[in-house]
């Protein structure tokens, strides 16, 4: 009776150490598993609250307002965003203001951007943003600028900026695509637009050579334009060659303002 009495304590106390073994157990893989998902959603909350924090220091609301300049009247103008590097510069946004003449954009403060304004019938205008010289405080608050743009008259002559042609040859370099494309795009958004181009020359060839060359260039230029969709009848052409100098043509400075193509609207 005695042992088996002895037996069965025995086997009562084997049972709970094991109970209690089994609990421990748990217990542990349990603890470990609520650290291990609370240890994941911390580190994704701080992580949120970092990327938040540096969009919140790093970025600025550009305001753009666009206005005819005569009139002060709001403008639907069209606008591209390039990466500051002058006619090589990548486009990295396009957008179109609304009846109000606003545009709103979100940069990165350290931003360097060429803003292009584009409206048929007006002279577009560009803009760059560059934040360089702004200091934090400023960073922190909502800018604005303002573009008023001008009507172009009809039969006046607007200089096509960054047009560009190996020296005494009349190939496009690939860096005046951008220009032609914007004036492209105007053209088909004004579908009865018709249009002069004028080629000019410094005085570094004969006076024919000189003529020759920008009669080519020019219609290098007409025949890029027919190639993004422009009827060829809508484009006129002429060359004056070096008989229109704008200034004294004895300096390499002289050389480059004098070589130039033009255009003008004939016809809205």
């Amino acid at each position: 009776m005695n042992r088996l009495l002895s037996f069965a304590l025995l086997l009562l106390l084997s049972l709970n150490v094991f109970s209690q073994d089994s609990l421990n157990v748990q217990s542990d893989e349990t603890t470990k598993k609520v650290e291990q998902t609370m240890s994941k959603f911390n580190k994704r909350e701080s992580l949120e609250v970092k990327e938040k924090s540096a969009k919140d220091n790093q970025s600025v609301k550009y305001h753009i307002y666009v206005l005819d300049k005569a009139t002060q009247k709001p403008l639907r103008a069209d606008l591209d965003i390039t990466t500051e590097n002058g006619a090589n510069g990548k486009l990295v946004g396009k957008g179109k203001c609304t009846a109000a003449g606003e545009f709103l954009l979100t940069v990165a403060a350290e931003s360097e951007l060429d803003l292009y304004v584009t409206l048929a019938g007006y002279a577009p205008q560009t803009h760059k943003i560059n934040f360089s010289d702004v200091d934090n405080s400023m960073k922190l608050n909502e800018i604005k600028h303002v573009f008023e743009l001008e009507k172009i008259p009809l039969g006046e002559y607007i200089k096509l900026e960054n047009i560009n042609f190996e020296q005494g040859k009349y190939e496009l370099l690939e860096s005046s695509f951008k220009e032609l494309d914007r004036l492209a795009q105007q053209m088909i958004d004004s579908p009865t637009m018709e249009i002069e181009i004028a080629g000019h020359t410094d005085n570094t060839g004969s006076t024919q050579a000189s003529l020759k060359l920008s009669e080519q260039r020019v219609e290098s230029v007409k025949n890029y334009l027919v190639s993004k969709g422009i009827n060829a009848k809508r484009i006129k052409g002429i060359g004056y060659g070096n008989s229109r100098t704008l200034v004294n043509d004895n300096t390499e400075e002289g050389h480059s303002i004098n070589r130039r193509v033009e255009f003008k609207i004939l016809k809205l």
